[in-house]
């Protein structure tokens, strides 16, 4: 999906005019008291009741870990929490609650990626701190942060691999699954990648 305002160029329109009106937008938005980052994924979410997202559509949440925070549509990220904190990772998000509003409001204000488990969804971090794509490495001032943001959910399926029978651990996974990207409250979230 791209962003409303981003029409795609005409292949006679040179990249760098193309790149100016891009770039005008971007550099506009800040005035406005809008985040580009959150502007982007606002603009390319439609809710299923034919809204556009807005700022006021946008829900958030934290985690137990506390490195990390996902933010979405209003309509998308409450059912995927509530999934979450039924899943082999519910120790990580039982506590977590939806805050009506983006992630920036709980600390969160650094974009980092499109949430692989659920591509309705984006991870922010903290400020100052970046996702490197090549390395899947969140880093502050040039350093690995450790623990890694994945280690928030691997550490409680661990364990909770670890307590259950093989059976139960089976059910989870078929029942409660968080990153499959295909949930009963939206069957066809936006591919992995687009």
């Amino acid at each position: 999906l791209k962003p409303i305002w981003l029409k795609s160029p005409r292949r006679s329109t040179p990249l760098h005019a193309v790149m100016k009106h891009a770039w005008s937008i971007l550099l506009h938005l800040p005035l406005l008291g809008v985040n580009p980052c959150q502007a982007m994924f606002i603009n390319q979410v439609q809710l299923i009741s034919g809204k556009e997202a807005t700022p006021g559509h946008v829900g958030s949440f934290g985690t137990k870990c506390d490195t990390f925070c996902l933010q979405g549509a209003l309509e998308f990220i409450g059912p995927f929490l509530s999934h979450a904190q039924k899943s082999n990772v519910a120790t990580e998000y039982i506590d977590s609650e939806i805050h009506d509003g983006p992630c920036s409001d709980l600390g969160f204000p650094s974009y980092g990626i499109v949430e692989p488990c659920y591509t309705r969804l984006t991870l922010w971090f903290r400020e100052g701190e970046v996702f490197n794509e090549s390395d899947q490495f969140v880093y502050s001032n040039g350093q690995v942060l450790v623990p890694q943001f994945a280690h928030c959910d691997m550490e409680p399926a661990r364990l909770f691999k670890s307590t259950h029978t093989a059976e139960e651990v089976k059910m989870s996974e078929l029942l409660y699954n968080p990153c499959n990207n295909s949930f009963s409250w939206d069957l066809h979230p936006p591919s992995r990648g687009a």
